[in-house]
């Protein structure tokens, strides 16, 4: 308009012309106002050009940027930092590292304008996200070298790099390096290390950074406090969430939706779906709207307790707030299905998800493969196994798992054999558990050499693991062979790996299999001082055999006992054993012996009271 206006126009509104062209992604109308700009006679200035790079950055089109730059640099011109930094933001925002790295070898060889610490900050920044870390290191050894000192952002993208790639030494060592430098931590600098420490586990001293933080001066912002309330519902330490929560509402710090989504997904993931449904309810009530993240958390806590009937009110309500379903909502609701044992439901979610233009991932794959295998369909399971690869998608190590499971469960151990070896061809590492399920399949099979043989092979490489122990001692015991589950028990713990109460169930079945009371009941005191725990439910085998002796041998037996053990385990096991057989209403062996039955209640009761005697000893008075 001004062109064509009885206004002669002159370099700067042309320049002003040219950059809303740009800034539209116009660039070629930009272009032309570099024609009209010589057509008048003026001479473009480097403002011009400026605008006209940061047309192309603005649409993308780097490819073009980059020789229009060297063009204007053999015009004479002298492109200053911020032509240059657009240049860099654009092309390591589009992933062009290596092209970002060339204008940096360019720039210096122009001399006119040497790159700063803000033009290393952004290259650094890019190759730390695609975790280029060693580049990156390069690129901070040479500005140093250069004289060109690192600051706080320098470090800080550094330090995230690192831990990205789960390098948390390194990045203290950074942290260490940074403050002997005298550069002073920021917000920033707190976040990234409270976030470390939470992933680690480690929230107490993600904590005391959180506090060291706030005394040095510095306002923990919305991310740290979201930060820390992550890592202590992560590990379910829900009471510090709460608190934190409070300690966010004194600070001024307004709650957003993701604190809330954290919180909920704490309390979902402990079990506690009342109280997540709570905090959902009252987040809407302060005004926040629940997204996608929010209602998934609390979906996956209804799916995890088998709730799908509040898990289908849920999907109604996020449909009628416009909040679209996506992947994780599916495999959530096909985890919940598949658990409830609905595969058809879970099934007819897959193709529900299809017809709403989402595609199944690696999770959700795994989900049902494990399903269907527990379901004995292994025709279908191995279906969607092959669907899935035909999909481009890679099983991992547990969707092979649960594949190698179904199969050993359907006797078909051998067909595991060969998948196992079809694992290695494809490059997939195996794990403890791969090992475990091939060993107890063996054991199923009545093939102890083999499953004795990749149990030897994992204690070779010093794999100490209690499942493996289990299903050896398991096989042992199946076998007959008590001494070697025994000896296998004695040689646990001098490997470092505690026996659990699956450990001690298993073989002290065992010995009562074979009718060895005595080893049976020392492997019962074993289990009292190894575990430190109540034997109520871990005694099943000991019942069994109680009732396999009649009422006379057992009070003959428990009499035994009383005169030789003083301990006050035995009566702990006495008791025990007659709440089972209350339980199962088997007082049948107590017939002509109530006296005696009496007689030995009350002494139980007099040593071990915290059960409950009264129930107990009624239902005895009864019978």
């Amino acid at each position: 308009m001004i062109l064509l206006s009885a206004l002669r126009p002159d370099i700067y509104s042309l320049n002003i012309l040219a950059n809303c062209y740009c800034l539209l992604d116009f660039v070629d109308l930009g272009f032309s106002v570099l024609a009209n700009i010589i057509k008048l006679g003026f001479q473009p200035d480097i403002v011009t050009f400026t605008t006209l790079i940061n047309g192309f950055i603005h649409s993308n089109q780097f490819q073009k940027a980059v020789p229009l730059l060297d063009k204007i640099v053999k015009l004479g011109f002298q492109p200053d930092m911020v032509t240059y930094g657009s240049m860099f933001k654009g092309l390591c925002r589009s992933g062009d590292n290596a092209g970002a790295l060339k204008l940096l070898r360019h720039m210096e060889s122009y001399g006119h304008c040497m790159p700063n610490v803000v033009i290393y900050n952004t290259i650094i920044d890019s190759l730390c996200k695609d975790q280029l870390l060693p580049q990156s290191l390069l690129l901070f050894k040479e500005m140093k070298v250069k004289g060109i000192s690192p600051n706080v952002v320098t470090y800080n993208t550094l330090i995230r790099g690192m831990l990205t790639l789960g390098q948390q030494k390194e990045a203290q060592g950074m942290v260490t390096e940074m403050l002997r430098n005298n550069i002073t931590p920021d917000v920033d600098t707190y976040n990234t290390l409270i976030d470390m420490y939470c992933k680690e586990g480690k929230v107490g001293e993600a904590r005391d950074i959180f506090v060291h933080m706030t005394e040095r001066g510095f306002v923990p912002d919305i991310i740290t406090y979201n930060t820390l309330l992550d890592g202590y519902c992560l590990h379910g330490e829900m009471n510090e969430a709460e608190k934190l929560m409070d300690l966010m509402v004194e600070d001024g710090c307004k709650h957003d939706v993701f604190t809330f989504s954290i919180l909920i997904n704490g309390y979902c993931k402990g079990g506690m779906v009342i109280e997540a449904r709570a905090i959902f309810e009252s987040m809407i009530s302060q005004g926040q709207i629940p997204n996608i993240i929010t209602y998934n958390a609390l979906l996956d806590g209804y799916c995890l307790r088998g709730e799908m009937d509040e898990a289908e009110k849920l999907i109604n309500l996020m449909v009628e707030n416009g909040c679209k379903p996506d992947v994780v909502t599916y495999n959530s609701l096909i985890n919940g299905y598949c658990k409830a044992k609905k595969i058809d439901k879970a099934l007819g979610l897959v193709q529900e998800m299809h017809f709403n233009g989402l595609s199944p991932d690696v999770i959700m794959y795994s989900t049902l493969i494990d399903a269907l295998c527990k379901d004995n369909q292994l025709k279908l399971a191995h279906q969607f196994f092959e669907d899935m690869e035909a999909h481009g998608l890679k099983p991992d190590i547990i969707t092979w798992n649960s594949f190698l499971d179904g199969m050993c469960r359907n006797a078909q151990i051998d067909k595991a054999v060969a998948t196992v070896k079809e694992m290695e061809t494809t490059g997939m590492v195996h794990d403890i558990f791969t090992y475990n399920i091939l060993m107890d399949g063996f054991c199923e099979a009545n093939r102890l050499r083999e499953a004795v043989d990749i149990f030897s092979f994992l204690t070779t490489k010093g794999l100490h693991d209690v499942c493996a122990y289990n299903i050896m001692i398991k096989g042992y015991c199946k076998e007959g062979l008590l001494a070697k589950a025994d000896e296998l028990l004695k040689n646990m713990e001098d490997n470092g790996c505690l026996p659990n109460e699956g450990t001690f169930n298993t073989i002290i079945r065992g010995f009562l299999d074979g009718k060895d009371v005595r080893r049976a009941l020392e492997l019962v005191s074993l289990m009292r001082i190894k575990r430190d725990s109540k034997l109520v439910w871990y005694l099943s085998p000991l019942r069994l055999e109680v009732e396999s002796f009649g009422g006379s041998n057992m009070i003959e037996w428990f009499n035994n006992l009383r005169g030789k053990y003083k301990d006050p385990l035995w009566w702990d096991i006495f008791w025990s054993i007659l709440w089972g057989m209350w339980l199962r209403r088997n007082w049948w062996v107590f017939d002509g012996k109530r006296k005696e039955i009496d007689d030995l209640i009350h002494k139980a009761i007099s040593i071990v009271g915290d059960y409950d005697p009264g129930k107990l000893f009624a239902a005895v008075q009864r019978n």
